[in-house]
């Protein structure tokens, strides 16, 4: 191979210098774009073929930080709207519909299932004080899905869309927004560490000198009872014993954190189990931090409040 080259003209090896170029930068739009045609990822053929899943690589995507979302950088179109009148306190049901900015509608087929899931949809009310994870179910136009959800406050609430394509195997958010006619109210930024709901007491257990932006912290969530030592069993809830999302005032976005160690099969404490994730945002300010478990057959979902320092 190497008499081949050193054989060639200074033409032939620019030439041949250059379609390499283009060869890979071909290759990395067309694993960029969600839509293309894309190689098969190697998690992808493995999973395929049996072997393993490529689950754990679609977490460790998501763990890398805080996700701007908007209709500037989304790489999809994402349409919501009531199909009844939505009154506050009552399960209301939307229909969305998820299409790509050349207009091609994304079917369930074209989306990955990751944790049990195909869509993950973050819906969070102006306050931070209403959060809920839906997952949508096709409806009978392809590209369209229906769910139903219970807004318990007013205004404009952003609904963040998270999936994996098919195709690349890449993550994709997009981001819509629902109208509640009620009283709007304001995000409270108020610290929060230690919350009581039932029975249980929730606590985020950090460092001493607390969380900075732009660093890579763990963030640990314990759990116990609230008149402590009796057992506490934490049940498994989209193949993960916790998961957790954080928002930012603005709601420009937001980050969703699955466990440092992957799945259920592992011990945990059995009065007070904690469980790590790992936090990372790019700005300073107050977030506020959703915790979702499933104690007792129940989802259970604990609001923190969180200051990340410059």
């Amino acid at each position: 191979m190497s008499g081949f080259i050193k054989g060639l003209t200074v033409s032939q090896k620019k030439r041949i210098a250059w379609m390499t170029v283009v060869a890979a930068g071909l290759f990395v739009v067309l694993r960029i774009l969600p839509g293309a045609v894309a190689p098969e990822r190697p998690g992808q053929f493995l999973a395929r073929a049996g072997a393993t899943d490529d689950r754990v690589e679609l977490c460790d995507v998501s763990n890398l930080g805080f996700s701007l979302v908007n209709d500037a950088v989304s790489p999809v179109r994402l349409n919501t709207r009531f199909l009844s009148e939505p009154v506050p306190g009552e399960a209301t049901e939307v229909l969305l519909s998820v299409e790509t900015f050349s207009g091609k509608a994304v079917a369930f087929d074209d989306i990955l299932e990751t944790h049990e899931e195909k869509i993950h949809l973050l819906i969070v009310d102006p306050s931070l004080g209403d959060y809920h994870h839906k997952h949508p179910r096709p409806a009978e136009v392809t590209g369209e899905y229906r769910f139903s959800f219970t807004p318990r406050a007013g205004g404009e609430y952003r609904v963040f869309a998270e999936f994996a394509s098919a195709r690349t195997g890449r993550p994709v958010h997009g981001v819509s927004n629902l109208m509640i006619p009620n009283e709007v109210r304001d995000a409270v930024k108020e610290e929060r560490r230690e919350v009581e709901k039932g029975d249980y007491r929730f606590e985020l257990v950090s460092s001493s000198d607390g969380y900075r932006a732009r660093r890579p912290q763990e963030l640990r969530v314990r759990v116990s009872r609230r008149e402590g030592g009796r057992e506490v069993v934490l049940e498994p809830i989209m193949g993960e014993y916790a998961h957790i999302v954080g928002f930012d005032v603005e709601r420009t976005g937001f980050t969703h954190m699955h466990p440092l160690i992957a799945g259920t099969d592992y011990p945990l404490d059995p009065v007070s189990p904690e469980i790590g994730f790992m936090l990372q945002v790019g700005e300073p300010g107050f977030y506020k931090i959703w915790a979702q478990f499933n104690i007792d057959g129940e989802e259970v979902f604990v609001p923190f409040g969180l200051t990340v320092n410059p």
